[in-house]
């Protein structure tokens, strides 16, 4: 029976505090339609023990073209498939259940009480009697008998283990739920989660003990990615808030149908609330200014200066570089292939992380200090101008060296495999092979190819093979010139460069080195104030004559002229003299390079230590010290 009329939902009370519960009609026939209708609540008032109590539901939206209808008050709601599936199996044969689901809980058409309430959200999840999982409305037998024994548990370990390992083959884990964004925050704040397939449910600390029996001797080492996974957000149970930055790092890329969400659902759980001048939950903003207001804030946050950060991001001896931190969390994805009105300094969270390397180690000159307001970031336009060096343009790109990702597995993180252990040593020597060739210390038919050859002879490993056939091409067809370290300067060995899952490439000024991918001839390597490390800019049309962006771009070009003017940009903390270097900058106030950003780079002597050694000489730089804009 369908009504045809639409539910007019009512405006919450703006307090903070006010919610809608669902009060779901019971019937004994799971086909009859979802009736109910919906009371306002005080989350305050629901600690107090005989007020009434509602279960929470968690679950996954799933496709928004599949709809259904419950009707509130007689009148129609659409939601999704998903959810009218989750409400049937939740639903009570003889009493009414009171149930909190966003999708019928908070009106959908109201950006206002969409970003008022998503704000609550882990107040709404930790305030419920209990929290319902729910993970697919047809289990299939090897998931209901493993429910039934997370219910009944029996004290055979054989039946355990049976039951266990089939409902792990049965890609239990590996269900939407277990990847969305918006379930790790409900799960980790409620007081008494359940998970339920179908019409069967069983507590999650029972389920979580199943899904990690491994049988008799319970190996921790053993335990899948998936299981992993559930352990990770089980220990978030109960434990310390996260800071901000760290939460979007470890859960960037997870599912999501609006991806303001992978910020905006991590928020109540995160300390401190440090996040709060820079935005808020507000749907009203686009993509773009949510990502951006984020990478202001980290930038902002993260102070290298201040050396209490460090703890919090790699337990580094050294403060924090904000703006390297924005570095690390950028992926080297082309420029046409980024989020319409998302700075390419701002990192698009909504993506899976590229696979990255480990690095051997970094240049040792984290503890150099800059200038206090370096780079203006204002916020009324999404641009970042600062002071930097450029050294030369990318003239020849090699081949991308595999990162052989697969080949990886076995490490823990810490220590290396010997499969990673060869291949990275095996790249070195071709780095240092492909050096001496280009200063002239080898013959030119001298195989600079040979120890990776060995190792591909060795792991045969096909991807590698048609590296080493294209490498060798381009060493034929673009034989490397490249330069001689100045006398004083200490040459960066291959260890330090991050190769695998990059380009070989030469600049311009004959230097030899790592880029992105997504990299091309003619891309500026340049440092800039205040990234230690090189990074590759491409040339961006500018804004236009005139336009009011020009004129903003001017007005903040002034204040970083006034803010690097005699500023100590290079500290020399660990010099024998202890004089700090002083560098001029922006005396013209002429923007030199307006651009977007491509990647991090890595490149023999190029990197901020190498500037402050040359502060007080001729540095060899192509062009600087100048303003660069990136958009």
């Amino acid at each position: 029976m369908r009504y045809n009329y639409p539910y007019v939902y009512q405006s919450l009370p703006n307090d903070q505090d006010t919610i809608r519960v669902l009060h779901l009609f019971p019937t004994p026939d799971h086909a009859s339609p979802l009736k109910g209708t919906l009371r306002y609540a005080k989350l305050s008032a629901l600690e107090d023990e005989f007020c009434d109590k509602y279960t929470a539901l968690s679950y996954v939206w799933g496709d928004a073209s599949q709809t259904s209808i419950i009707y509130i008050d007689e009148k129609e709601v659409v939601i999704t498939a998903s959810l009218s599936l989750a409400l049937r199996d939740l639903r009570d044969a003889r009493r009414t259940l009171s149930v909190w689901a966003d999708a019928v809980c908070i009106n959908q058409q109201s950006i206002p009480e969409r970003s008022s309430q998503v704000t609550m959200m882990a107040s709404i999840y930790s305030r419920a009697e209990h929290t319902v999982i729910y993970l697919s409305s047809k289990p299939t037998r090897e998931e209901t008998d493993f429910l039934e024994l997370a219910t009944y548990r029996s004290q055979n370990l054989d039946h355990i283990s049976a039951v266990s390992s089939a409902a792990r083959k049965s890609h239990m884990l590996e269900k939407p739920w277990f990847h969305r964004t918006w379930t790790f925050q409900e799960l980790i704040v409620s007081r008494d989660p359940w998970v339920q397939m179908g019409r069967k449910r069983a507590k999650w600390a029972d389920f979580l003990f199943l899904s990690l029996w491994n049988g008799k001797h319970q190996q921790p080492n053993a335990l899948s990615p998936d299981q992993l996974k559930l352990v990770e957000m089980d220990n978030a149970r109960g434990g310390a808030k996260r800071r901000l930055l760290d939460l979007l790092q470890s859960r960037r890329g997870m599912d999501v149908t609006d991806p303001r969400d992978v910020v905006f659902a991590h928020l109540g759980i995160a300390a401190p609330e440090d996040w709060k001048p820079f935005f808020q939950v507000d749907y009203s903003k686009t993509l773009g200014e949510v990502y951006t207001a984020v990478a202001r804030y980290i930038a902002s946050t993260y102070s290298l200066s201040n050396k209490s950060q460090s703890r919090y991001y790699g337990g580094s001896n050294w403060g924090v570089n904000g703006f390297e931190i924005l570095l690390d969390n950028l992926d080297d994805r082309a420029l046409a292939s980024r989020r319409q009105g998302l700075p390419s300094w701002a990192p698009d969270w909504s993506l899976p992380r590229r696979p990255k390397t480990w690095r051997h180690g970094s240049h040792g000159i984290r503890n150099w200090m800059f200038p206090r307001g370096l780079p203006v970031m204002p916020e009324d336009v999404s641009i970042m101008i600062s002071v930097g060096f450029g050294f030369g343009t990318i003239e020849k790109l090699g081949p991308e060296v595999p990162l052989l990702k697969e080949r990886f597995e076995g490490g823990d993180g810490q220590r290396e495999t010997p499969f990673q252990t060869e291949y990275i040593k095996a790249l070195e020597d071709l780095h240092e092979g492909i050096y001496q060739l280009g200063i002239g210390a080898l013959r030119s038919d001298h195989d600079v190819l040979k120890p990776l050859r060995h190792f591909q002879a060795q792991y045969q490993v096909s991807e590698l093979q048609m590296f080493i056939n294209e490498c060798s091409r381009w060493l034929l067809l673009h034989p490397p010139v490249l330069k001689r370290p100045e006398r004083g300067i200490i040459r960066e060995q291959p260890s330090q460069l991050n190769l695998p899952g990059c380009r070989l490439a030469v600049t311009s000024t004959g230097r030899l080195g790592s880029a992105p991918v997504e990299s091309r001839v003619g891309d500026v390597i340049a440092v800039l104030v205040p990234f230690c490390d090189p990074v590759v800019l491409r040339a961006a049309p500018g804004a236009p004559r005139g336009s009011k962006l020009e004129q903003q771009i001017q007005k903040q070009t002034r204040r970083a002229i006034e803010f690097s003017k005699g500023a100590d940009v290079a500290a020399g903390l660990g010099s024998q003299d202890g004089q700090l270097g002083k560098i001029p900058l922006g005396t013209t106030g002429n923007v030199t390079f307006q651009c977007s950003f491509v990647g991090q780079a890595e490149f023999q002597d190029i990197h901020w230590g190498y500037v402050c050694q040359r502060s007080q000489g001729t540095m060899d730089v192509k062009y600087g010290p100048e303003l660069f804009v990136l958009y």
